[in-house]
């Protein structure tokens, strides 16, 4: 099964390129030792449960202590996507961004809560947000194209767990 390598624009519309012979990059801040059931993160008390990291529904959760990937992403200042949105629209619009962007993290906490917005902040002309993974990155640069139109790309780093989407409309 090939997987996308790389994402890019052309005129009014996305095309993925596919490369065969990427594998997928290795997550240094994947956790390598097996985590016990009920391993409860020490910095935003996620739980470790049927291996997969969740939002505990069940609070407080009393388990082994750990530091989840995302935790350990945002105290290195590793994020794991980027997304860069810029243009006159944007201005224009902020805020609706803005708001569309908390509605994707917040959809994203409950089924996939090592997903997460790191900052949002402002740049010259745009906006910058940094996430703890690219799947999230993704998601956002999507859901602005797909609401609002412009430009997206979509740039995957060959080494490493890392993308870079910009968007623009003027």
């Amino acid at each position: 099964m090939s997987r996308i390598g790389r994402i890019r624009k052309t005129r009014k519309q996305v095309v993925a390129q596919k490369n065969p012979d990427q594998h997928a990059p290795h997550d240094p801040y994947f956790i390598g030792e097996k985590l016990s059931d009920g391993s409860v993160c020490r910095k935003c008390g996620i739980v470790f449960e049927q291996g997969v990291f969740r939002r505990s529904a069940t609070e407080p959760h009393e388990g082994k202590p750990m530091t989840c990937p995302a935790c350990r992403r945002e105290a290195d200042g590793v994020p794991g996507g980027e997304v860069v949105l810029s243009g006159a629209f944007l201005g224009e619009h902020e805020a609706e961004i803005r708001n569309l962007i908390h509605n994707i993290e917040t959809a994203e906490e409950d089924n996939h809560a090592l997903q997460r917005v790191m900052s949002i902040t402002p740049t010259p002309g745009g906006l910058r947000v940094l996430t703890t993974y690219e799947h999230i990155a993704r998601r956002i640069g999507s859901a602005v194209h797909r609401a609002y139109g412009g430009n997206l790309a979509m740039d995957y780093a060959d080494s490493e767990k890392f993308v870079r989407i910009t968007w623009n409309r003027d």
